[in-house]
């Protein structure tokens, strides 16, 4: 039988002519300038397959792939970060922050709501040559990152919080994507960068995204920020799809990922079409996980690390039928010779997205009535109710239906949505927290509800779960129900359905699971 060796820097597989097919499924190359033809690979998780037939040198370097692997979900250890008096973090957060100090470029992918900040600011107390540092997070959130640093820091740092123009000359600078190229040339070099919501440079055409990681160019080439140290922090670090790691993959590591088509062959299921090379499907995202698990990232999943909280339970409200009128007319006005024409496509898109929004807004406002219904119903009995949606004017109309009520959306001021977040938690005339997924699904604890409602649905399954998880985390001593309200026949179906596909990827990328969000949906979409 054929044996699986190490030698020359890879993982060689030498057997007959008949057992090739054994190297071929792993994942193994041939190397056709040797003779006898060696089939080999420099990658761990191709050789674990031929793990059986390893020599012992091979072995031993598998054993520590699949420690590096199991490492990746530790909860428990010996070491106690220095704290505050006063201050006792959780035994899973002191694994992560010794885990953190053994790994300088690193993932910290924990579920929401599992203390990524904290376990951060824990490792900067056991780095004294860290005293440079920027944070880089959502807008809404830096006032949250000022309050950690002063509840967990023991160094004597000081802390400083960006806005527009101004960069506070202190040790600690913390600011939002949005002004990242106005404060990168006034810091010096960094001991330490914290990427908070680090899917936030997961686009590499975004200037956001150029400003941290770089871009090449003839005409104006932007260089990446560089730290000795670099922690990413997401729940979420891929909401849709595998392309959208390559970005931070690459910047992270650029040794473990250094190409980005193979990448994408190998992860994104990508091909060359019409319109160029496409990369927004998925494979061996199997693979992927081990991958990701054995180089930088660290994941443990609310299930394993807080068993005392509750599960979220979950339900699809079907509020009846509708019809998306402006979707039928669409499809009228795009004739097949329409399309086929090259200014015919140009229209078509700019008609589908035009007119996806619209129906969006209007499937949201023609909710107003059954969704207002239900929520009636839900704050019957007096409890404290957290609503999301998508439109702006549905969640206005719904708020002024609730007096006492809070809203925060995307044009809220920062210091008027932690106003709104400590009036919903402390005021008991405040019943019914109104906000928009994405300016208010990060950053902020909404813990003493249990009940989130969904008026409307995100395309972006990432973004719902962290916004379902203001109220599911360290804290929450009740089960969590999140209900979906959902218009029949109309796009909120379409984007439904999308949801649940979407998050079947995501947890298969990450966690290994077949779904990563299981719904019940007890209606035919």
């Amino acid at each position: 039988m054929g044996r699986l060796t190490w030698q020359h820097q890879r993982y060689e597989w030498h057997g007959t002519f008949a057992e090739r097919g054994l190297a071929a499924a792993a994942g193994l190359r041939p190397d056709a300038s040797s003779r006898p033809v060696v089939w080999y690979t420099t990658e761990a998780v191709h050789a674990l397959a031929l793990a059986e037939y390893a020599a012992w040198e091979a072995a031993l370097r598998l054993r520590e792939f699949s420690a590096a692997v199991a490492a990746s979900a530790v909860t428990a250890t010996t070491f106690r970060p220095q704290c505050p008096v006063g201050q006792e973090p959780r035994p899973f957060q002191c694994a992560g922050v010794e885990w953190l100090l053994n790994h300088p470029r690193a993932l910290l992918a924990e579920s929401m709501g599992c203390g990524k900040t904290i376990q951060a600011i824990l490792a900067i107390n056991h780095l004294p040559e860290v005293k440079r540092v920027l944070v880089l997070c959502p807008a809404s959130v830096k006032l949250n990152w000022e309050n950690e640093f002063r509840a967990w820091l023991t160094r004597p740092l000081t802390v400083g919080v960006a806005a527009g123009n101004f960069c506070p000359a202190t040790d600690i600078v913390i600011a939002n994507y949005d002004i990242v190229g106005r404060v990168k040339p006034r810091l010096a070099a960094l001991d330490l960068l914290i990427l908070d919501e680090c899917q936030y440079i997961k686009n590499p055409r975004a200037v956001r995204t150029a400003e941290v990681v770089g871009r090449e160019s003839r005409f104006r080439p932007v260089l990446p920020i560089r730290a000795a140290r670099v922690i990413a922090l997401s729940g979420t670090p891929m909401e849709n799809r595998p392309a959208e790691l390559w970005t931070l993959l690459h910047y992270l590591d650029p040794v473990a990922w250094p190409n980005a088509n193979a990448f994408y062959s190998r992860y994104c299921a990508a091909t060359w079409g019409p319109h160029g090379f496409d990369c927004t499907g998925a494979s061996n995202l199997d693979e992927l996980r081990l991958r990701l698990r054995s180089t930088l990232m660290l994941r443990r999943l609310k299930a394993d690390v807080l068993p005392e909280l509750p599960p979220k339970q979950r339900q699809i409200i079907e509020l009846g039928v509708g019809a998306d009128k402006l979707l039928t007319d669409l499809k009228s006005r795009l004739s097949a010779d329409f399309v086929n024409s090259v200014e015919g496509l140009r229209v078509a898109r700019r008609l589908v997205a035009d007119a996806i929004a619209t129906v969006r807004k209007e499937s949201g406002l023609a909710k107003f009535d059954a969704a207002l219904a239900h929520l009636k119903d839900q704050t019957a009995d007096g409890h404290k109710l957290v609503v999301f949606g998508w439109t702006t004017e549905l969640l206005q109309r719904l708020h002024r239906e609730f007096p006492g009520s809070v809203l925060v959306t995307g044009a809220t001021p920062v210091p008027e949505r932690q106003a709104a977040v400590e009036r919903f938690t402390t005021a008991t005339d405040c019943q019914v927290f109104f906000g928009n997924i994405r300016a208010a699904g990060v950053g902020i604890n909404l813990q003493v509800a249990s009940h989130v409602v969904f008026v409307e649905f995100d395309w972006t399954p990432g973004t719902m779960e962290q916004a379902a998880d203001r109220c599911h985390r360290l804290g929450q001593r009740d089960s969590v129900l999140v209900q979906y309200l959902v218009l029949r026949g109309t796009l909120d179906a379409v984007v439904a359905k999308t949801f649940v596909r979407k998050a079947g990827l995501v947890g298969q990328a990450l966690d290994g699971l077949a779904e990563a969000v299981a719904l019940d949906l007890g209606v035919d979409l």
